[in-house]
């Protein structure tokens, strides 16, 4: 299962808190073009997404995203400018 830092699980808890009015809400990560992953807020899981939680923190995937993912590590960094960007790495052995 994806493991969520507890920097990221700030980060995603601050970001869907802002955006979503409901207890459901998360981060989604879906497939992008050329192997990346893009992500967006979303208002509750799709019936078919597996649901990753850190604390208050939740991060939605469908299924091939949770299999390729499963043995990473979601970490977010915020810029001065206020930029999120969110890194993927492997869990440490």
């Amino acid at each position: 299962m994806l493991t969520i830092t507890d920097n990221a699980s700030l980060v995603v808890s601050d970001i869907v808190g802002r955006t979503v009015t409901t207890d459901t809400g998360g981060l989604r990560i879906a497939e992008a073009a050329g192997d990346q992953f893009a992500v967006s807020v979303a208002d509750a899981p799709a019936e078919t997404e597996v649901v990753a939680e850190h604390g208050t923190a939740r991060v939605f995937m469908d299924l091939p995203v949770a299999s390729a993912l499963d043995d990473k590590v979601l970490d977010a960094r915020v810029g001065d400018d206020g930029a999120v960007q969110f890194l993927i790495s492997s869990q440490p052995a």
